[in-house]
């Protein structure tokens, strides 16, 4: 279940969203938000900041080069729970925010994977 966020919310850190139209592609991607604009965002050797403060080690992910972006007001960046295999904004950049469709709420299908997110 996805909820749009209104009454002039945005993402916030931390956010599971659904995203539309990211790259031209009529597939819609679930992401987490890991910054917000005006962030600065550093991957260096499997490690993840945001402004210059520690986010996430990751055990899967190791870049074999280090950058940093500055996320443009207007733009999240937005990263795949499944790194190694994940297509987010490593690849594609920040995204803009027309492009997020709400926040996952939930997960119903399959029956056996019932959880709040």
């Amino acid at each position: 279940f996805v909820v749009k966020y209104r009454f002039g919310r945005s993402p916030s850190r931390g956010d599971v969203i659904v995203l539309k139209d990211v790259i031209g592609d009529t597939e819609m991607l679930i992401k987490r938000v890991v910054a917000l604009g005006g962030d600065t965002v550093t991957v260096q050797q499997g490690s993840l900041m945001v402004n210059d403060k520690f986010y996430h080690k990751s055990t899967e992910f190791n870049p074999d080069e280090p950058y940093t972006t500055i996320v443009p007001k207007g733009y999240i960046f937005v990263m795949g729970d499944n790194e190694s295999k994940s297509f987010d904004s490593r690849t594609f950049g920040p995204v803009k925010l027309d492009k997020v469709v709400g926040r996952a709420v939930m997960i119903f299908w399959p029956p056996g994977d019932f959880q709040k997110l």
